[in-house]
């Protein structure tokens, strides 16, 4: 038996100052499904509930100043119990939404503002060398030779012990192509004799039988970077003969007894995005339990290829339409990652921010930067550990002021600021609208993820069954008048 207590009814509700109601029709793209009439969210929170016409009635006198008594008399024009007690239920399921409250005013804000904890530093992700064996098209890092201001290995190893120090847990080794660093097997050991967990991120495709059965000894994560399902697409983007040398690796690794800690990696973009399907069933096949959809970055080579790499917003809704699908059918065998699952409706009292801050960007020549989608400028380079130490800059307020302009966005940015969706959305990544339009404060992918979340609302109420649709167990008497819009202040 539960032991939960059933969410109480606040005693005076009010209702969000920005709630708002629609019809269904016209945000859900749905029909009116059982008895619910209106989709009512609150964009502050966010929370959200389909309504009756007797409900959108009662939160129509959700004004803080009567108790719900008071709300089922002024609506009825005299005292029943039943509908008093029906009121009460109602009220109680749309607090526990997060629709109404009690009305308190949050105490006023003393101390001063803290990094959240999902900001807070835990991973440093450290490019270690700029050199690379390919030239692929959308390389924000544009790798190639190794430049000439790189840190050298004590230096890195250096950085590695800092690591703890700046209350890190871990790192992940990447580059250019880190395997041609002369030390690379250095720098892992050295790494996890530190207590750290360590991943290495490769092309692939210098990984031979040998070389699978060094890295299946270390206990650590290997991600490798295939950009299609048939050797023509991966290919034209990384350079002839590259798919075939990747999947001989993940057969090698496999083999070699390390497919359990085998991450792959596709980055969706106009020249692969009609094989993600495809791509995906290849993964099955090859038991591969963790796939990756990182966005395009707006830097290096890409930048120069920018406007025939970019996805159009069609692509991309038809692409997070397949990896959804595929993500409820593979549940439980397949981990799929991707930015359009960063978009919950699920989660009142949530508002979806970033969590910038917690994974560290390192670059080849010890430039340190808030996350991984920034890659130029002054504005948003916290420093150099060739001059500072990482736990310093890790700890600056330059790190917090960025930190918090990022979660302040929404807010910030006109359109985000009158927009219902604006804390389901967060205005997308700082990062990638910073780098693609030189400008944080604009929305990243604005149009797309409005579409995306519209659609995320369809399918979740073309899903309810008929219980879910009417939330107000008991009906007012017939001289309740459904509430317009125009009629809340």
């Amino acid at each position: 038996m539960s032991t939960d207590a059933p969410p109480a009814c606040p005693p005076r509700p009010r209702r969000g100052a920005r709630l708002q109601v629609e019809p269904l029709g016209t945000t859900s793209d749905c029909a009116p499904v059982g008895r619910a009439v209106a989709f009512v969210l609150d964009p502050d929170q966010p929370s959200w509930a389909l309504v009756n016409a007797a409900g959108l009635d009662v939160l129509a006198h959700c004004d803080g100043r009567h108790s719900p008594a008071e709300i089922a008399s002024r609506l009825t024009g005299e005292k029943d119990p039943e509908t008093a007690a029906g009121v009460s239920a109602f009220l109680a399921r749309m607090a526990a939404a997060g629709l109404v409250s009690d009305g308190t005013p949050a105490p006023p804000e003393t101390a001063a503002w803290e990094v959240p904890a999902k900001n807070r530093f835990h991973s440093l992700a450290i490019e270690i060398t700029r050199a690379c064996n390919l030239h692929c098209r959308h390389c924000y890092l544009a790798a190639g030779e190794a430049g000439t201001r790189e840190l050298t290995t004590t230096e890195i190893l250096r950085v590695i012990d800092q690591v703890k120090a700046a209350g890190g847990t871990s790192i992940s080794l990447g580059g250019g192509e880190p395997l041609l660093h002369p030390d690379w097997y250095r720098l892992v050991t050295h790494a996890l004799d530190q207590g750290l967990l360590v991943a290495l991120g490769s092309n692939g495709t210098l990984i031979d039988r040998a070389l699978a059965a060094t890295l299946a000894r270390l206990p650590i994560k290997i991600q490798l970077s295939l950009d299609g399902a048939s050797a023509a697409v991966h290919d034209q983007i990384r350079g002839v003969g590259s798919y075939a040398r990747t999947r001989a690796a993940i057969d090698h690794l496999r083999a070699a007894g390390k497919g359990e800690d085998l991450v792959v990696a596709f980055t969706p973009m106009q020249l692969n995005h009609t094989e993600v399907a495809a791509f995906i069933d290849l993964m099955t096949t090859l038991e591969i339990r963790v796939v990756q959809f990182p966005p395009l970055a707006c830097a290096g080579r890409a930048r120069r290829h920018w406007s025939e790499l970019i996805l159009e917003d069609t692509q991309r809704l038809a692409m997070w339409r397949v990896l959804t699908d595929a993500a409820a059918r593979l549940r439980g065998r397949m981990d799929l990652l991707a930015d359009c699952f960063s978009l919950g409706i699920d989660r009142p009292g949530e508002p979806y921010r970033c969590n910038i801050g917690s994974q560290l960007r390192l670059d080849p020549d010890g430039n340190l930067y808030p996350c991984q989608c920034f890659h130029r400028g002054s504005a948003y380079r916290l420093g150099n550990v060739r001059e500072q130490d990482l736990a310093t800059l890790a700890s600056s307020e330059h790190l917090q002021v960025i930190i918090s302009d990022c979660l302040s966005r929404p807010t910030r940015i006109p359109s985000c600021a009158s927009c219902r969706w604006m804390n389901l959305c967060g205005a997308g990544c700082m990062g990638n609208a910073f780098e693609a339009n030189g400008d944080a404060l604009t929305a990243d992918g604005c149009q797309v993820r409005e579409q995306w979340l519209r659609a995320l609302f369809a399918a979740r109420i073309g899903q309810m069954p008929a219980s879910r649709m009417d939330p107000t167990p008991a009906p007012l008497t017939r001289s309740a008048r459904p509430a317009e819009e125009s009629d809340w202040p």
